[in-house]
């Protein structure tokens, strides 16, 4: 797998970003991100993403 990079940093998406984050932080303010996310147009608006130990659909990083 290839990896973007800015000068020598790796680089990632905000969902993504947000996917890794989800374990690492309380829920409420996890939410709260996806939400503001979705606000300012980072990640599409069809994008859902719930925290994996609430989500009934398939997740893709479980």
């Amino acid at each position: 797998m290839s990896c973007t990079e800015h000068e020598g940093i790796p680089g990632t998406t905000v969902r993504r970003a947000l996917e890794d984050m989800q374990d690492r932080m309380p829920p409420d303010r996890w939410t709260a991100l996806v939400a503001e996310a979705h606000r300012r147009t980072l990640i599409r608006p069809q994008t859902t993403l719930c925290r994996r130990d609430r989500c009934d659909r398939p997740h893709p990083m479980r």
